[in-house]
C-alpha cells in the first residue's frame, strides 16, 4: 500500500496497516496526513486542532 504525501510528494511506505481516518505523520516534511480512503489509498493534510478556549 504504497502512496506519495501530497504536501512534499515523498514516498509513503507505512510499515503496518492503515485505518480509515488515522492521522500520521510524513516522515520526508513532518505534515500531519488523514487516511481519507483505502482503496485506492487516498491522504490528505490532516484539520488543524484548535483551541476552544471553553467557548
Amino acid at each position: 500500500m504504497d502512496a506519495t504525501c501530497p504536501e512534499c510528494a515523498g514516498k509513503l511506505e507505512p510499515k503496518h496497516k492503515l485505518e480509515l481516518g488515522e492521522i500520521f505523520g510524513c516522515p520526508d516534511c513532518g505534515s500531519r496526513l488523514e487516511v481519507l480512503g483505502l482503496e485506492p489509498l487516498k491522504l490528505a493534510a490532516a484539520p488543524s486542532v484548535e483551541e476552544d478556549w471553553g467557548e
